[in-house]
């Protein structure tokens, strides 16, 4: 069963250097590095279909825009609801019964917070990366295997359909954009939608893999600078040329037309300053800018959720109740059995205090200490540093 691990800005931190972290960051870099200069990939028809069906099911629960919200149609929460009570199905269909009923579950959960959050009625960051969790966990169970990660079949056509499929569903429903910062974000839904589409332009891979194709789309992705503005408008002509093969030029398509009534500049200046920089410098920044902003932000990282696929390494799991795998040790068992023995906890003000135990330690050792001076001047024991006998 999954939970929500990160629950203070202490919390926080200790994900923040945890191996969970480490090994979704090394996941996201394979990704990255998986779709350098390539426009398509082998397709991987079963989760592709799955994304198309979930898509399709948006249209049978149409908004109802009954209490008259700006952002968030009520109709989202009943296709939330089927899609969490449907998920752990949708997935043996779409992956046969080689999955354990255990994994199925945790899986079904991530597939579930990957399209946004039925009570606040609100999708971002948050979410994108629950889907990249998903990922993850398919290929820790064997789903999804290297050649699916590392040959960019993954990003340019399962993360590509993902990116579709939710833009359906904001269309759709409205979603409010969770935790956005306004104009101080790169962007109000998607972050990883331009680190991969700002890697497909990377001038090296491309030439490279461009050689290696034996059809030759019709127009080249640009591979210097990016140049994708002009003034400060988005050239909507280069948009539309390299929309249909770039993830990083469907972002800034959607982008726009989500954002009206301002230029380019005004509505989207972190984009709009990456403009006139070289493709290679964009992935790059825009990698620290995830690292730092969605996984490195308390108020974005909060809402992750975690179990034994994906696990919160750094703490005890808590007692849930759901399918088990077994009797066997759990893999993060010595790491918990040593969490439960610091002596650190937390309070509620995200200070660290003496646990109890500690606490009485310290007291018998001031206790002996004060035992050990009180004897010092008793008759007959200690007297200048020489000792004398009381006469009998």
């Amino acid at each position: 069963m999954l939970w929500k691990a990160i629950s203070s800005k202490y919390e926080h931190g200790r994900f923040v250097s945890s191996s969970s972290k480490g090994c979704l960051v090394k996941f996201v870099q394979r990704l990255n590095r998986s779709c350098a200069g390539r426009r398509r990939a082998p397709r991987s028809t079963a989760l592709v279909g799955l994304l198309r069906l979930i898509r399709r099911k948006v249209d049978e629960f149409p908004p109802t825009n009954a209490d008259g919200r700006r952002f968030g149609d009520g109709a989202f929460r009943t296709f939330h609801s089927w899609l969490d009570a449907e998920a752990p199905g949708l997935l043996v269909t779409a992956l046969g019964d080689d999955v354990g009923e255990a994994d199925l579950a945790e899986l079904g959960g991530y597939l579930g917070a990957s399209f946004g959050d039925p009570q606040r009625l609100d999708y971002g960051t948050g979410h994108e990366t629950s889907f990249v969790v998903f990922l993850y966990c398919l290929w820790r169970v064997g789903v999804l295997v290297d050649v699916d990660v590392d040959g960019g079949s993954v990003v340019l056509d399962v993360i590509a359909e993902y990116l579709a499929t939710c833009r359906h569903v904001q269309r759709t429903y409205v979603l409010e954009p969770a935790g956005s910062r306004g104009v101080w974000a790169l962007d109000d839904y998607q972050v990883l939608a331009f680190l991969f589409g700002s890697s497909q332009h990377l001038a090296a891979a491309a030439a490279a893999a461009s050689e290696e194709e034996e059809e030759k789309p019709p127009q080249e992705p640009p591979v210097g600078k990016a140049g994708y503005a002009k003034g400060n408008d988005l050239d909507v002509a280069l948009v539309e040329r390299h929309a249909p093969t770039s993830l990083f030029f469907q972002g800034l398509d959607f982008a726009t037309k989500s954002k009206t009534g301002a230029t380019f500049a005004e509505a989207s200046p972190i984009l709009f300053s990456y403009a006139t920089k070289p493709w290679r410098a964009i992935n790059r920044a825009i990698f620290l800018y995830y690292d730092a902003e969605v996984l490195g932000t308390f108020v974005v990282a909060r809402h992750l959720l975690f179990g034994d696929l994906f696990p919160a390494s750094w703490q005890q799991r808590p007692a849930l109740g759901g399918p088990q795998r077994g009797k066997g040790p759990h893999p993060y068992a010595r790491q918990n059995q040593l969490a439960k023995q610091s002596p650190a906890t937390e309070t509620r003000s995200g200070k660290t205090r003496l646990a109890a135990t500690t606490r009485q330690e310290e007291k018998a050792q001031h206790q002996s200490r004060d035992e050990e001076r009180s004897n010092e001047h008793a008759p007959g024991d200690v007297t200048h540093g020489t000792t004398t006998e009381t006469p009998s």
